[in-house]
């Protein structure tokens, strides 16, 4: 009889079982997956290629609907037409429209930005006014910053702190890949020229005559060259403005001949620009303090733990030369280290799974059989790693949970062949024939060659389809299938290629003649026999075998009852134990910026009671440190008095007992009654498990009248109130805020012989709006402005500012209480679009027994089922789509 045909296992065998190439493949599979381990970025979240482009326009307009006219919507249409924009969201105020592109999924960023200069250079300037110049930004993953470094103290003035911050900003911006350092807090230096309004009235002199002693003294022009004798010199002519003293001495105006300066009238301060925000640091044991924070972001692909720890080796050279004795710095975010950690305790994980794996193997088969699967886990992981590092992926935990995902299906290959070998060397001492041990591993391997193939391409047909998810979630947990696959297809390679090698040297160096009792006996364990038993009784009898189909549809009904009866949840995907967690505050459009701090203070005194919290740091009227949730959210637009972000940092994972989830969940109650108690609107926010998103509820009311909308929107919002385990629930409407108007009387104004521009112009100054210029300093790092503004407290009262004079063309000076007149009025509401369509977002988060979004959204739908359109019909409920018009009332999830 003919040997049979060897397949593609077989055939791989038999060359490699006796090749010297195979202890160089299996070497060289190590060092390659050692270096990628080495040199691989390691960094906190995957690399997500999906770019969004902000598109920012200064606006001047009666209404939010005249903007969203004239404005948003031409803009929302040029920009529809780029490729690759998947969603266009878009926020309209009376004096600020903001595009938000979002492109689809792996659409590099550089050509993304570059089709939007493209298009807006090409058609903008047909629908925009040349006063409406858009601004352009773009985000990536890699904007959100790696570490942030806090400088605070009981002494020195935010002021002070900003200066010191910024000398360290200027020395950590030198590191290479070191992407952007940006300073949060503090008031920048500034010189303000302070007029005092009774001079002013005295001396009769306008604010507009401050414009031209200003800006004509700060100037040099370089106006031509002459040669001398030896050497060419280059000529200038006039000068900078480098002393307050200079400054104090110019000439603002002629009053009976008489030069009256600026020191006459006015007051010239060197320092701190007019507070416009807060940034406090504290502990447990510690107060508030004056804070500023560096928050560092790297460049793209950088090793986040590496730089970290270079910025913070930096850091420690630099204090005892650059950081004053009262002063000190925390690090409140070092993602290079978080990283690093879950890094290694992946890795640690990873080999536990791997000696698990071997364990049982051990148990089954016997120590050498174990031992040949424990060469093949090493080695396939060994190329899944190399693997990772050659398609561009980071160490992150996504990519490192893929490969202990992977160590479940990828050691089935080597089991098999390993198994069969194994008993095809029981078999062979029951013969009593003599056949050569590479015969034996070669027909074993050959014997489940095709099978294992069929298998392994069946797993891997099974798992790749989660590449192609779309949306944000695709590319986050592509890592995941691509992984897997990769190293299922090394797996099968290395069981026909290495795990033959490696048997044959460990069975040979036993004797696979003479081998223990245990392995040599025909009795069957009691496994065995009950597997004989019921696949014998399944074979013959088809009363048994309806019985067991009977008995697989009842298990699988069972298992889908566990879901209905909340036995067992579903969940997307688990909470992470994170080291922090943000409180965002948003207090009635119109809060003071001190009234906003009082409230974060006194939540923050609560935060301080809790035992796993180790600091915290406020941010009133400026953003703290984006993550990637705020990023998505853009969190870094939060900028007003009304606006406050705590940030909370946890005692280290190993030093507590409660999970960051457990303690976010343990404090929203006390903080939401601090928020109720001053009508305030709280979340506690978390880093989430996952890709981030707005929020994790969210519904989308859509309409053809927009204030029946906010309307409709309003009784959601109740429902949502109203559903158990929804908390945090907010929507993107606006509260109108108090505006006084001040109309001018255009009759009063042309008999005065006063112009317009000079009215808008004086109340501009007053406020600080117009820039001057700039007072040139060698010794600041910023630059320093200077400005003319009035007083606090005279801004502050609008019946003061109208006591300001502004200058007729006849020379005569008028108060601007004869020019305009003062009304009350309140601002519009914003306006939201998404694709085009006006939008009212209605959001919640989840906390309770219950946190996943299927059951609050089996809730909803009853409670929304019975809330009437505005127009009598019916609301329309989505899932998977935006309705195709806008004509009739529709919600989607």
């Amino acid at each position: 009889m003919q040997p049979s045909k060897k397949g593609l296992a077989g055939k791989l065998a038999a060359y490699f079982i006796e090749s010297k190439l195979t202890p160089l493949l299996i070497a060289a599979s190590l060092v390659l997956g050692y270096m990628a381990l080495q040199i691989t970025p390691r960094e906190e979240e995957p690399q997500i290629l999906v770019p969004m482009v902000d598109v920012m326009i200064n606006t001047h307009g009666v209404s939010p609907q005249e903007v969203e006219r004239f404005v948003t919507n031409p803009i929302e249409k040029l920009m529809w037409g780029i490729s690759g924009v998947d969603y266009i969201y878009s926020t309209t105020q009376t004096d600020m429209v903001m595009i938000t592109l979002r492109f689809e999924v792996g659409t590099e960023l550089e050509p993304a930005v570059v089709r939007v200069h493209h298009k807006l250079r090409e058609y903008a300037p047909e629908v925009l006014l040349p006063t409406h110049l858009p601004l352009v930004r773009s985000y990536t993953i890699d904007d959100v910053p790696f570490l942030g470094l806090t400088f605070h103290s009981d002494q020195k003035s935010s002021y002070e702190l900003r200066q010191i911050s910024n000398t360290f900003a200027q020395k950590i911006s030198e590191i290479p890949n070191i992407s952007l350092v940006r300073t949060i807090g503090g008031e920048p230096r500034v010189v303000r020229i302070v007029p005092d309004t009774t001079k002013l009235k005295s001396y009769k002199i306008s604010l507009l005559e401050f414009l031209p002693a200003i800006t004509e003294g700060n100037v040099l022009n370089r106006v031509g060259k002459t040669t001398g004798l030896s050497e060419e010199y280059l000529v200038e002519v006039g000068g900078f403005l480098q002393d307050t003293k200079v400054i104090e001495d110019l000439v603002v105006a002629i009053k009976a001949g008489r030069a009256i300066r600026l020191k006459d009238v006015a007051a010239v301060i060197d320092g701190g620009a007019q507070r416009a925000d807060y940034v406090l640091h504290g502990t447990k044991t510690n107060h508030a303090q004056s804070a500023v924070t560096l928050s560092l972001t790297k460049r793209k692909g950088t090793n986040a733990t590496a730089l970290a720890e270079m910025v913070l080796h930096k850091m420690e050279k630099l204090a005892p030369a650059h950081l004053p004795t009262d002063t000190n710095y925390t690090v409140i975010r070092n993602y290079g280290e978080t990283a690093k950690e879950k890094s290694n305790e992946l890795i640690k994980h990873l080999l536990i799974a791997s000696i698990s794996v071997m364990f049982l193997v051990a148990l089954a088969l016997g120590m050498r059989s174990s031992l040949v699967v424990g060469v093949a886990v090493p080695v396939t992981l060994a190329l899944t790693l190399f693997i990772y590092y050659f398609l561009g992926y980071t160490l992150n935990r996504v990519t490192l949970f893929a490969l202990i995902f992977s160590i479940g299906i990828l050691v089935d290959d080597a089991i098999v062949v390993v198994e069969n070998i194994h008993r095809h060397l029981h078999l062979q001492r029951k013969s009593g024939k003599h056949v050569s041990l590479s015969d034996i591993i070669v027909r074993a391997v050959d014997e489940v060659g095709n099978p294992t193939i069929l298998a392994t391409f069946a797993v891997i047909a099974a798992i790749l389809p989660m590449a192609f998810v779309r949306g944000m979630m695709g590319p986050y947990m592509s890592p995941i299938p691509v992984g897997a696959s990769y190293a299922m297809i090394f797996s099968m390679g290395i069981a026909f290629v290495i795990s033959p090698w490696v048997g044959k040297l460990i069975y040979k160096k036993e004797g696979h003649e003479n081998h223990t009792n245990h392995e040599d006996t025909d009795k069957h364990s009691f496994l065995d026999q009950v597997y004989f038993r019921i696949m014998h009784g399944l074979l013959a009898s088809w009363k048994e075998k309806v019985v067991f189909f009977i008995f697989v549809l009842l298990m699988f009904g069972g298992i889908g009852a566990l879901m209905v009866t909340k036995t067992v949840r579903v969940k997307m995907l688990p909470f992470d134990n994170k080291s922090e967690f943000q409180v965002m505050i948003d207090m009635q459009e119109g809060t003071p910026l001190e009234k906003t701090k009082q409230v974060a203070q006194e939540m923050a005194n609560y935060l301080t009671t809790m035992d796993e919290v180790h600091d915290y740091q406020i941010y009133v009227g400026t953003s703290a440190p984006i993550n990637f949730n705020g990023l998505v959210r853009h969190y870094f637009m939060r900028k007003a008095p009304h606006l406050a972000d705590i940030q909370v940092n946890l005692l280290p994972k190993h030093e507590r007992k409660r999970q960051s989830h457990d303690i976010a969940k343990s404090v929203r109650p006390a903080l939401k009654a601090i928020a109720d108690q001053y009508g305030a609107d709280l979340k506690v926010t978390e880093v989430p498990p996952g890709p981030p998103v707005l929020s994790t509820m969210v519904a989308e009311i859509y309409g053809p009248d927009y204030e029946k909308q906010i309307a409709l929107a309003k009784e959601v919002k109740q429902a949502f109130k109203q559903t158990e385990g929804v908390v945090d629930v907010d929507w993107m409407a606006t509260h109108p805020q108090k505006i006084y108007a001040l109309t001018i009387n255009r009759k009063v104004a042309s008999l005065k012989r006063v112009s317009i521009d000079s009215i808008v112009r004086t109340l501009e100054i007053a406020y600080g709006n117009i820039p001057l210029g700039v007072y040139h300093t060698d010794d600041n790092l910023e630059q320093v402005p200077v400005k003319v503004e009035l007083p606090l407290a005279k801004r502050q009262d609008i019946e003061a500012l109208l006591q300001l004079t502004v200058i007729s063309q006849d020379q005569s000076f008028v108060p601007l209480k004869e020019l305009v007149t003062i009304e009350t009025s309140a601002q519009g509401n914003a306006i939201f679009h998404k694709n085009l369509q006006p939008v009212v977002y209605v959001l919640g988060d989840l906390a309770g027994d219950e946190e996943s979004p299927v059951y609050a959204l089996m809730d909803l739908n009853k409670k929304v089922k019975n809330i009437s359109a505005p127009d009598g019909g019916q609301l329309s409920i989505m899932s998977s789509h935006q309705p195709e018009t806008t004509e009739h009332y529709s919600l989607k999830w």
